[in-house]
């Protein structure tokens, strides 16, 4: 299953949730007493729903990233086309239902100060209203991923093969770059991190987190790219936890083991549908990888003017995983390539 349809399965099954302890706090605050007007309520109450929504951003990147690639001419003038009206036509179906939403919200708000709500049709007209938003952002993922299947091919057209590439050649890799331990590596992040963090970096661009001396090099597939930028994303995830939970439409939400993980990101211009070219900047980027099936590690990697602890733990980490181990040149960058 991927985990666009385990974030929506995912969604609807928090929804749910959420709205059923909406129903349940309607019911104790009539019994409790506090000095809170109707309107703290009632907004307290329902903002256990939270509406904001990544797609009306997410849409303006990637209607520019189309518009980018139509004047680079990697991928057919008529299907980016196609893949622009169909997004566009997504999100005004999404907008109409956002403004339904507020409406809704307000008319609500109002008959609750003036004792005349019907929590039941106010909860289950809210639900069916999210559940069709839900469903608008799967299908505009769905679309979207039409064209992130072309970006893949132009993304692996331009990495460098880890099992080709010797010390010195020039490089176009993506990297997962840290300051902890090989065992910690090893423990905590392929086997414990639900998003792997990395960076695209060539031998001109070598800027990663902190500016990290090693980690690991990995590929990239429409299965596991969450999210892409030219800048930190800002990226979080943790598991759900559901007591006090919160729902977001701006989280994004896929299965790990027994328990369920949400992804959030604070960053500016995140997409899926970058072209390797327009990541490089003179700070580091983020490609966030969702750490499942697909996100097996190629090589480990280590710059040549690493401290002692980056060398040698690059090496154990190497011969941990039985992977080649790349040494690279780091180069620092002065100007911003837009």
């Amino acid at each position: 299953m991927g985990f666009i349809h385990q974030d929506t399965i995912s969604k609807k099954l928090l929804l749910v949730y959420c709205i059923e302890n909406m129903r349940r706090e309607f019911e104790e605050v009539e019994s409790k007493i506090d000095f809170k007007s109707e309107e703290e309520k009632f907004e307290e109450i329902t903002g256990k729903i939270i509406t904001l929504s990544f797609l009306r951003e997410r849409v303006k990147v990637t209607v520019n990233n189309i518009e980018y690639l139509r004047k680079r001419g990697f991928i057919d003038v008529n299907f980016l086309e196609s893949i622009k009206k169909e997004i566009e036509c997504l999100s005004q179906s999404y907008e109409c239902h956002e403004d339904e939403l507020q409406k809704e919200f307000d008319k609500s708000k109002n008959e609750y100060i003036n004792g005349k709500l019907n929590i039941e049709k106010y909860l289950k007209k809210r639900k069916d209203i999210f559940i069709h938003i839900i469903d608008l952002c799967e299908n505009y993922m769905y679309c979207e991923n039409k064209l992130v299947k072309k970006i893949i091919e132009i993304w692996n057209g331009e990495l460098t093969d880890c099992d080709t590439y010797k010390k010195g050649d020039k490089f176009k890799f993506l990297v997962y770059a840290t300051n902890k331990s090989a065992d910690f590596v090893y423990n905590n992040v392929l086997y414990g991190n639900a998003v792997i963090h990395t960076s695209y970096i060539t031998n001109e661009y070598t800027m990663t987190y902190q500016e990290r001396d090693y980690g690991l090099v990995y590929g990239i597939d429409e299965e596991n790219l969450l999210f892409m930028s030219d800048s930190d994303n800002m990226t979080v995830d943790e598991e759900i936890q559901l007591e006090n939970f919160k729902f977001s439409l701006d989280k994004c939400f896929f299965f790990r083991e027994n328990y369920i993980i949400g992804v959030s990101q604070l960053g500016h211009n995140i997409a899926r549908t970058y072209l390797p070219e327009q990541l490089l900047c003179d700070n580091y980027n983020e490609v966030d990888l969702a750490n499942n099936k697909y996100t097996i590690p190629k090589a480990v990697f280590v710059f040549e003017d690493a401290k002692e602890f980056g060398r040698e733990e690059s090496k154990k980490l190497a011969e941990k995983l039985k992977l080649k181990l790349l040494i690279l040149q780091r180069k620092t960058v002065s100007t911003c390539r837009k």
